[in-house]
């Protein structure tokens, strides 16, 4: 197992060189591995998305009006270049340019506990390598103690959380297009996630070192080789990379893996991120995003490079820099682009009115239908933009569907997440 510190790092250049000068003509030292960079890898700098390739060329901003008080967040990519982030509590998804596909409004969660998660209270985000669902999660700190619930959605338009399920821990990473890992700060805990299917209670540390810390910031490796993560707490960070054995992308009950090497110690490091050749890993410290060959750090030999100096939050995808979607036009297709997400407000309590807010559509509608629904089925009636709840509704959970219509485009159906009136 290889263990090399920032501390340790930041001496290879003077002391270190030395020594190895001096063994040199003892020893042949054996060469670093070509570090691969295929793929792109989007990131966070000055609050906004940016992408660059796998080796930190070719860098551009994608989003504009990030601020230290409300900044981008979590970005992630799809193998066809769709990038998702989140915003103000919204998730956004859009091409490599930063033009928007649609906006969500991700569907309120309930932890474990029964606390109701919403809003500003949107951690993570993660598109799945297809692009057609993303992971979400919730997350608030409650007199001391985090709660979190990770959904899932459709990647077009805001889908029922209860299709796929819901997570009861953090930090989601999508291994296959099916299958997500997840974490559980403070716990010693990781799980893997079968949408709709089944959670599987998968290692922690205590498997294969005795001073056991919590792991975060899980990634599996795109053909299933390797594992990589955040060990320990803020401020002592270090990354680790694991050996897997037997198949971790589909198996019910995969094997532990094997702690192979903890190349970088000691730290605020975050977000380590596999390359989708599954040869290189990159992360983030304070300075910026370092990369190195796995191979290199298996044969204790690690060499790392700063690629993108004042990035942080990588997430490497196969996707190529650009090579992206264009966003359909109405005009031209027939569809409708949400460019400000609908928007349900108000109490669902007896008595009270729901209101729904349309939002913005490109290109704009020429007529907006309402139609409330009860535990999904149409309430007579009810086809306006406000809704009273009635003691009908007791139990049951209400919705509303939008209709977006214009003359010559085909008409687009948007529904919110259902509010669950109380008894």
């Amino acid at each position: 197992m290889s263990l090399v510190t920032t501390a340790r790092r930041a001496l290879a250049g003077t002391a270190v060189a030395g020594v190895l000068a001096g063994l040199a003509s003892i020893v042949p030292l054996p060469e670093a591995s070509a570090v691969s960079a295929p793929g792109a890898i989007v990131y966070i700098k000055d609050h906004n998305v940016w992408l660059a390739d796998g080796a930190g060329g070719q860098a551009r901003q994608v989003t504009t009006g990030g601020t230290p008080g409300d900044p981008w967040q979590s970005p992630t990519q799809s193998d066809a270049g769709v990038v998702v982030a989140h915003h103000s509590g919204l998730i956004y998804r859009m091409n490599q340019r930063g033009e928007v596909f649609n906006v969500i409004d991700p569907p309120d969660l309930v932890d474990v506990e029964n606390n109701v998660l919403q809003g500003r209270d949107l951690t993570e985000t993660a598109i799945s390598p297809d692009g057609t669902k993303i992971a979400y999660t919730y997350a608030k700190v409650w007199y001391g103690i985090k709660h979190w619930a990770t959904g899932y959605t459709a990647a077009g338009y805001a889908s029922d959380p209860a299709y796929w399920g819901v997570s009861f821990q953090d930090k989601p990473s999508w291994v296959t297009n099916n299958r997500v890992i997840l974490s559980v700060w403070n716990r010693l805990d990781n799980h893997l996630y079968d949408l709709g299917q089944r959670d599987i209670r998968w290692f922690d540390e205590r498997v294969y070192r005795a001073d056991a810390k919590e792991l975060s910031d899980f990634e599996v490796s795109r053909n299933g080789a390797w594992t990589v993560a955040t060990r320990g707490d803020v401020g002592d960070e270090s990354i680790v990379v694991l050996r897997n054995h037997g198949d971790v992308l589909t198996s019910p009950d995969p094997a532990n893996p094997t702690l192979v090497c903890e190349p970088v110690g000691d730290g605020a490091l975050h977000e380590p991120t596999i390359a989708p050749d599954s040869a290189s890993v990159a992360w983030a410290e304070p300075d910026g995003i370092w990369r190195m060959s796995i191979q290199d750090c298996v044969d204790d030999n690690p060499v790392f490079d700063l690629i993108i100096p004042g990035g942080s939050d990588p997430t490497w995808s196969a996707a190529t820099v650009g090579v992206t979607p264009d966003v359909p036009q109405g005009g031209q297709n027939g569809a409708f682009t949400a460019t400000t997400a609908p928007k349900v407000k108000g109490q669902a309590k007896v008595g009270k009115v729901l209101k729904a807010k349309a939002g913005a559509w490109s290109p704009a509608p020429t007529a907006v239908s309402y139609q409330w629904l009860r535990n999904g089925k149409p309430i007579k009636k009810a086809k306006k933009a406000s809704y009273r709840v009635t003691r009908k509704d007791r139990g049951k959970r209400i919705s509303v569907r939008l209709t977006i219509s214009r003359p010559g485009l085909a008409s687009t159906t948007w529904t919110s997440a259902p509010k669950k009136v109380k008894r």
